[in-house]
Formats: C-alpha cells, structure tokens, sequence
C-alpha cells in the first residue's frame, strides 16, 4: 500500500507491462515461495509503467532522476501483475531513451541477471 507518510521512500506506479521470469514459474508451481518481507501474493517482480507518486519531498539520489507521469521499470518484491504497484523507490529507474516500455519490463529481473552472469561471473568477450 502507497504511504505517504512512510519513512521509507516508495513511489506508486501505474503497471503497463510485467515481465516474467523464473522466480514467478516457480512461485506460480508453489516451488519458490515470495520474500517473507513480499506485502502482495500476486506474482510479478519486474514492472515498467508510469510514475504515478513518491512520497519523498526532499531531492534524494532515487527522486531527482524522477518525474511524475514519467516512464519507468521498477524491480519488486512482488505483485507486479496487478493494476497499480509500489515499489521502493531505489529500486524505480527511468526507462532508457532507446527502449521500448513492453521491453523496459524485462530490464530490472530478467535482462540484470543475464547481464550478470554472461559478463560478470562469465567474463564474456566480444565476438563471443
């Protein structure tokens, strides 16, 4: 639930697109419970959509990078195949001007992990 008042800076967001990866087949089989910290039981950790809101009124690092009614990808702890999300708000990034808002869905989970294990842990090469 958005809470303006929380402590905790969120931003609300209206969901477009949601991307599906491994965690939501498997907590769709009931093999991969969601975080114990998770506030929804619909699946969905990954999201693009519009900035709705956050509830921060100081420019913080997360914040200043944002606008209101703003295209972003955001990376949850659950319930991204619903209507409206919140997601903290270090966890909201812009959309990239190059990206697509159906392929923006896919960044935050699914394209970071790739990114990861190719090129960090597999030291992928160009060419390769």
């Amino acid at each position: 639930t958005f809470d303006s008042n929380s402590q905790h800076p969120q931003a609300l967001i209206k969901v477009s697109h949601a991307g599906i990866n491994r965690a939501d087949l498997l907590q769709r089989l009931g093999k991969y419970p969601p975080p114990p910290y998770s506030t929804s039981h619909l699946l969905g950790l990954e999201v693009s959509g519009t900035l709705i809101a956050t509830n921060t009124t100081t420019s913080t690092a997360s914040s200043s990078r944002l606008a209101t009614h703003q295209p972003v990808m955001a990376l949850l702890d659950g319930g991204g195949y619903a209507e409206y999300v919140v997601a903290s708000l270090g966890c909201v990034l812009p959309i990239p001007p190059h990206c697509s808002i159906e392929e923006a869905a896919g960044i935050p989970e699914v394209f970071s992990t790739a990114y990861m294990l190719c090129v960090k842990l597999g030291k992928i090469q160009k060419a390769q």
